[in-house]
């Protein structure tokens, strides 16, 4: 019945949960329950109806470690309730988050440096200069790109291999090369 009922999700769950509360007593298969189906709902039922019994306060406690805030179920706690073994069960799971956090400040840790390292060697590829040859021409006016005593030598030279004289291109080259978007548009015809 406790199968089917939590097969089905939604209410049927809930009441599920309320049949391994209220008729088998299994605090265990009630925690391995909302385990299994991590509903927020079921959780806040079982830490209602377990906080009203001090004695199971701490089992549900070591349970809800890694589902749920345990601040929720020391707030159910009423001042001057005497629950047997809460302190160690406070510490375990104190500790229990304490690594979590130190795993979680390891890993941010480690990707803060990956990516310190990565963008450190783009930036020094980018800086990078790029061999050009006497033979390649500019791809607007088709002169040489390298040419001795003209003012043609500030030249530049795009991610696609395309250089271009700085003053053919003055207005003309936007955000892509020309003779690349030419391209394109020649290849789009055909297709």
């Amino acid at each position: 019945m406790v199968y089917l009922l939590g097969r089905m999700g939604g209410v049927e769950a809930a009441e599920a949960l309320n049949i391994i509360i209220h008729s088998i007593r299994d605090i265990e298969m009630a925690i391995e329950f909302c385990k299994e189906h991590d509903d927020n709902d079921l959780w806040n039922a079982l830490i209602n109806e377990f906080s009203k019994h001090p004695e199971i306060v701490t089992k549900v406690l070591d349970g809800i470690v890694d589902y749920v805030n345990p601040a929720v179920v020391v707030e159910k706690i009423k001042m001057g309730q005497n629950i047997p073994n809460l302190r160690p069960s406070l510490i375990k799971m104190l500790w229990h988050y304490n690594i979590h956090f130190e795993v979680l400040s390891s890993a941010q840790q480690i990707q803060l440096n990956d990516y310190f390292e990565i963008h450190s060697e783009i930036v020094t590829k980018q800086r990078r200069g790029h061999h050009v040859s006497y033979e390649q021409l500019c791809s607007m006016c088709q002169r040489p790109v390298l040419m001795i005593g003209t003012h043609y030598n500030c030249i530049i030279r795009l991610e696609c291999g395309h250089v271009y004289h700085k003053p053919c291109t003055q207005g003309k080259l936007q955000k892509n090369c020309t003779e690349c978007y030419l391209w394109n548009l020649a290849v789009e015809k055909y297709v």
